[in-house]
């Protein structure tokens, strides 16, 4: 009757993508993603909990001759947690974690032909 660790009691996730076309060989995409685990324990008999969050964004330039630009977000909400804690090697007692990704931004570019 008791949960594992590492597992959430529910999860959500949703997304859409929209595309616009702005002439006859030039379109905007436009795309977000949410994701979104209910709090559960990192470790068992620790009281550390997570309660991963992530959303992402981006919105693209794509034009008829086969160019594509996108300016894109990832953890735009910047979540804090640690997914992942285990004992530490050096030292009893001790626990290690591995952190949650930050929040970053990016563009990026590719050739259609």
């Amino acid at each position: 009757g008791r949960r594992p660790t590492g597992v959430s009691e529910f999860a959500v996730a949703v997304g859409g993508t929209y595309t616009a076309e702005i002439s006859g060989d030039t379109d905007l995409t436009f795309h977000v993603d949410y994701s979104f685990d209910s709090a559960y324990t990192i470790a068992q008999g620790l009281p550390f909990k997570a309660a991963p969050e992530s959303l992402n964004a981006s919105i693209s330039l794509g034009l008829g001759n086969g160019l594509e630009v996108s300016a894109w977000g990832r953890n735009l909400t910047s979540p804090k947690f640690n997914p992942v804690i285990f004992p530490g090697v050096a030292q009893a007692g001790t626990l290690s974690g591995y952190p949650s990704g930050p929040r970053y931004y990016g563009v990026s570019g590719k050739f259609k032909f």
